[in-house]
């Protein structure tokens, strides 16, 4: 299996400055982006603190999760940090979607929204701007045409 981690510079808006025209970048963020397929986690807190500990010791901003299998919406422990998550309602839960960010990134979140069992986000403001970090578990080939069209919208 690769490693599922994707990094990248970013440059944020509240680190350019201006001068005259001209608009340049002075000193680019790191952003640690991560994603992972879990295959259930709300049973075993062990599995959940692994995930929490693999997230600091990676230095990681932001980790979505899908196939979570968890009930219900709202906080979570993964060891030492705190998530969101988005299960299913009612029944066997056999999505869930979760979104785990760093301290500093929390702190600047300004909108949660757990969409569905299969979709979450959360807006954080970075300088003058607005982003958008989202954790989608979108249904296989082996679910309904009519399934895959109702996520899809």
């Amino acid at each position: 299996a690769g490693n599922p981690l994707l990094c990248k510079n970013l440059p944020m808006r509240g680190q350019i400055e201006s001068r005259r025209s001209e608009r340049r970048v002075t000193s680019p963020q790191t952003l640690r982006l991560g994603c992972l397929n879990v295959r259930g986690c709300s049973t075993l807190e062990s599995k959940r603190c692994e995930i929490g500990g693999m997230f600091l010791e990676r230095k990681m901003d932001v980790l979505a999760l899908c196939e979570t299998k968890m009930k219900g919406k709202g906080e979570m422990e993964f060891g030492d940090v705190t998530g969101r998550v988005s299960g299913v309602e009612r029944g066997r839960a056999r999505e869930g979607v979760a979104l785990l960010l760093s301290e500093w990134l929390m702190r600047l979140a300004v909108e949660w929204r757990g969409v569905s069992s299969r979709l979450m986000w959360v807006r954080v403001r970075i300088g003058r701007e607005c982003w958008a970090f989202v954790s989608a578990y979108g249904p296989g080939c082996e679910k309904s045409e009519e399934e895959r069209d109702v996520f899809l919208e």
